[in-house]
């Protein structure tokens, strides 16, 4: 009962932690736009996460950047995660990447091919390579970024 007890307790605050970070991004993305070239509030919440609990912040992010329902805040954490160098291990980042890359929404795909280019990471090159991006623009894209990382 104990046990029961404390995992029912660790599963509590583990939702509460996710839901603040959910809140505090939230607040940030309220706050002003994410717009290229410029630094946005949301790097610092995504920061502090994974400076306090690398995992939990990955496993949260994750669930953010997957959710169908809202892919216009998934867009804008992986714009503003691909300015915060020290997030996620590069295994992580290639999963993230390829789950983002394989939404069916144009504006999610963008924003990982962007994460991608300024983390400047060519271990996800294979994540890139394999995708079949069929939207013209961004399919000149990717191929840019791709370009840009094998050299």
């Amino acid at each position: 009962m104990i046990m029961a007890e404390a995992t029912t307790t660790q599963l509590a605050q583990r939702e509460d932690a996710r839901a603040d970070l959910e809140r505090r991004l939230s607040l940030a993305f309220e706050a002003a736009p994410v717009q290229d070239g410029f630094s946005h509030p949301a790097e610092a919440v995504l920061r502090d996460a994974f400076d306090r609990d690398p995992a939990a912040a990955a496993r949260d992010v994750c669930a953010i950047v997957e959710n169908p329902a809202n892919p216009a805040r998934a867009a804008d954490t992986l714009r503003c995660l691909g300015r915060v160098h020290s997030a996620g291990s590069p295994t992580w980042r290639a999963a993230l990447i390829q789950d983002a890359l394989a939404s069916t929404d144009l504006e999610v795909r963008d924003a990982a091919i962007a994460a991608v280019e300024v983390w400047e990471d060519a271990r996800l090159l294979s994540g890139l390579r394999s995708h079949h991006e069929p939207v013209d623009w961004l399919r000149r894209y990717l191929d840019a970024v791709i370009r840009d990382l094998e050299s």
